[in-house]
């Protein structure tokens, strides 16, 4: 009898641990800011995951931040890892986690993070010229441009100084014109050069 006593209690103890783990509440808590830092209200947030230790590809949450730039996701089963965030609104969007496929930027069930939303823009840049053209974004080279070509990039909602030179390939003292452009969340700039 004290056997039978004994492995009942052991059957119960591993029964009932079993469903508080499967019950465990987790949630995770996202703060979403501007690049200034203010709070970003009505920003939709999704949340990735995955059962295994792989890059996480399955959206298992969606949430909005309140008026406080707060959301809370509660559906987590398992409480498994988050692989990936993303906090986006309207023009702006921000992959919280960088390199998606490197596992030390887990971010764990039951923690609070923080997601930055950079606000982009489109530059729409046109070489009008019969000439190769060097084209940099805030000194930066991006890339050459063949006559008659159209390029588009995203850029940062600011002022960014766009700088186009004389390709060096045909020229040995390349003369360069800048462009300052300011621009807005979501606006599309025109920037035509010859």
């Amino acid at each position: 009898m004290k056997n039978f006593i004994k492995i009942s209690s052991m059957l119960l103890c591993f029964i009932s641990s079993s469903c508080n783990l499967i019950d465990e509440h987790c949630e995770l808590q996202v703060n979403v800011v501007d690049s200034s830092g203010t709070p970003v209200a009505g920003a939709f947030i999704e949340a990735y995951s995955s059962s295994s230790k792989e890059q996480g590809t399955v959206i298992i949450a969606y949430a909005q931040t309140d008026s406080l730039g707060h959301a809370k996701i509660n559906y987590n089963p398992e409480c498994l890892d988050y692989h990936k965030l993303i906090a986006y609104k309207g023009c702006s969007s921000n992959d919280y986690a960088g390199n998606i496929a490197n596992t030390t930027k887990l971010i764990k069930a039951n923690s609070d993070v923080t997601c930055q939303i950079e606000q982009t823009s489109t530059l729409v840049l046109k070489n009008k010229s019969d000439n190769q053209r060097s084209v940099f974004l805030n000194g930066q080279y991006l890339f050459d441009m063949y006559p008659d070509i159209t390029k588009t990039i995203t850029v940062l909602a600011k002022s960014n100084n766009i700088r186009i030179a004389e390709s060096q390939i045909s020229v040995s003292n390349p003369v360069s014109r800048s462009y300052d452009l300011t621009s807005t969340c979501g606006e599309i700039k025109i920037l035509e050069f010859y």
